[in-house]
């Protein structure tokens, strides 16, 4: 994430040269190329009504040329410029979405942050639970082995009372007759 914005502008640096470099050397669509037939039918001599000397072909070939090469060259430019504008535009959307995407991080990371420190308050929060918790079960417990040591003599006593009263209603009811 740290080295999008690098890699994106390398990428369509790239993509823009390699585009140049094709339109470079394809030939212009509304160039018209002479065919087989026209450049064999050549004339021997062209007459220049301003001078009134005869011009040879290849004269004629070479302005030719250099207005073919001139409007390739006017296209060339318009394509550059074209590219230049889609590339300025692509970065801009690119710049946009990378401000985008870095306001998103931080406020994830913002988050986050605020998640790690939720985290570790209730962290301290359990173990205090945990403490308290391991307190109070050792306290029940010793409640519970009070009352027991407490209660255990007292109850031997009532189930020795108890037993003493049942055997004396077994005796009682067998002098009855039950």
């Amino acid at each position: 994430m740290k080295y999008l914005g690098a890699v994106l502008a390398a990428g369509l640096t790239f993509l823009a040269i390699v585009a140049i470099g094709i339109f470079s050397f394809l030939p212009a669509a509304n160039v018209s190329q002479p065919s087989a037939a026209e450049a064999v039918a050549v004339e021997p001599a062209v007459d220049i009504p301003v001078t009134g000397q005869a011009v040879s072909p290849a004269a004629v070939d070479v302005a030719e040329i250099e207005t073919n090469l001139a409007q390739r060259k006017a296209i060339y430019r318009s394509q550059i410029s074209q590219l230049d504008q889609l590339l300025h535009g692509r970065r801009q959307t690119y710049q946009a979405q990378i401000e985008l995407l870095g306001g998103q991080v931080g406020t994830a990371q913002d988050q986050l942050d605020t998640l790690l420190n939720q985290e570790r308050a209730l962290q301290g929060q359990v173990s205090e639970l945990e403490a308290l918790r391991t307190e109070r079960l050792a306290a029940y417990q010793a409640q519970v082995e009070q009352a027991h040591s407490q209660y255990s003599p007292r109850l031997a006593d009532l189930q020795d009372q108890l037993a003493q009263v049942q055997i004396r209603l077994v005796e009682a009811n067998t002098q009855l007759g039950r």
